[in-house]
């Protein structure tokens, strides 16, 4: 009885968006459960308006199967004024004439270079545009992770009030923050942490220790303009302080290798940290919380201009100082993203249903429509030693993929 309770509970937590959009009940119902999740707004005829909009823009983008998949999360009932809360990029302060651009020097790259050992857990702005500190400490920890050895979490709130001297929730840029560090001192963000608001620089920094121990910042480069230059980068640098177009897809982004075709500004609006590359995309860390997206990361498809993601791409330099950093090193990311997504015969596949367990399983016909994956229903490119099946499953003697203990 108690796993039957739990199926039907599944069973109405499954996201079929098709047929949400045909029954107003069921329309309601999820938006019901969704506030559950997301409480933030207060439930009215707008917000299950706009709950409504994400959700056939969602049903629409699936359907096109592009390689990716969009879900709902909590910017699903925002409008688009509340939505760019979360972005910050002041596009009158980008790359001046005057600043370097580099091309590293290097000929081959290897074909894929991933600095998670490297890069500190997802954090999450919230309704403060301060992406500009989150993308330049981003690199900032990496770079001083290669220098020093030691991951350091940098603090974003210092940089929020001292950068600028006003409103930093308003906007600011990344070499700003490089600009900044350069001075001398950054405090980590155990001793600083972020409050998503900004405030006076003096009262934020007096008596925090200086958390630029073993490395200073001397200056920061930016990388031309292009796609080659920023792989080459990343290969030979470290993570980059990179900033793209978000659009209003891009908030609903939830899995696979990202391709939008609606970017349309003259330049970028978000700023973010590219963490490393495959051949098939350049993985980037956002600051949006790891309930967005990819548990806070997203693929950007090679190949393509992906909103501006390769006009501003930056680093900071660093020199030892000689002084050892015996404070222990900062949390890495857990993240480690799927393998399968670089397999030229992969086919995406992702449970919509949420959660999905073992158990469901055993009710084909709901495992075939919302728990794909863990079930091992997705589709397969099947070639002549019998064709592959999704990660974690095998293909069984009735030529279904299915975890190895179902067949």
């Amino acid at each position: 009885m108690l796993f039957l309770s739990v199926f039907l509970l599944s069973c109405a937590a499954a996201t079929d968006f098709n047929q949400l959009l045909q029954s107003p009940a069921a329309l309601l119902n999820a938006y019901k459960e969704f506030r559950v999740e997301n409480p933030a707004h207060d439930a009215s005829s707008l917000r299950l308006k706009l709950f409504r909009n994400t959700v056939k823009m969602i049903a629409e983008e699936n359907s096109l199967n592009e390689g990716y998949t969009m879900g709902l999360n909590y910017f699903a009932d925002m409008t688009e004024e509340e939505k760019q809360q979360y972005l910050g990029l002041n596009g009158t302060q980008r790359r001046g004439e005057e600043e370097d651009e580099v091309m590293p020097g290097v000929g081959e790259v290897p074909k894929d270079k991933l600095w998670l050992d490297s890069v500190t857990e997802v954090k999450n702005q919230a309704k403060c545009g301060s992406c500009w500190t989150f993308g330049a400490n981003g690199a900032l920890e990496t770079a001083y992770k290669l220098k020093t050895g030691v991951l350091r979490a940098f603090s974003e709130q210092e940089l929020l009030d001292c950068v600028y001297g006003y409103d930093g929730c308003g906007g600011g840029w990344p070499k700003d923050c490089f600009k900044y560090a350069q001075k001398g001192r950054l405090g980590a963000m155990a001793d600083i942490p972020y409050t998503m608001t900004s405030g006076d620089c003096k009262p934020t920094i007096d008596g925090k220790p200086n958390a630029l121990r073993a490395a200073r910042v001397t200056g920061y480069k930016f990388l031309e303009k292009t796609e080659a230059a920023t792989v080459a980068g990343l290969a030979t640098i470290g993570a980059l302080s990179v900033c793209f177009e978000v659009t209003s897809k891009t908030f609903q982004y939830h899995k696979g290798i990202y391709k939008d075709r609606t970017c349309r500004a003259a330049w970028a609006n978000h700023a973010v940290t590219a963490v490393g590359y495959t051949e098939k995309y350049i993985l980037v860390k956002n600051s949006w919380g790891n309930r967005w997206g990819d548990n806070g990361f997203v693929k950007f498809t090679r190949g393509y201009s992906n909103c501006h993601l390769f006009d501003e791409a930056s680093y900071p330099i660093l020199v030892s100082t000689g002084v050892t950093d015996d404070v222990p090193s900062d949390a890495a990311t857990p993240y480690v993203p799927n393998p399968d997504e670089d397999d030229d015969n992969f086919v995406p596949c992702f449970d919509e249903g949420s959660p999905c367990n073992n158990g469901m399983c055993n009710f084909a016909s709901f495992a075939k429509r919302f728990c794909q994956k863990t079930c091992g229903y997705c589709e397969s490119n099947d070639d002549d030693d019998g064709g592959k099946c999704p990660g974690g499953t095998v293909k069984c003697d009735d030529g279904v993929c299915r975890h190895e203990h179902m067949c």
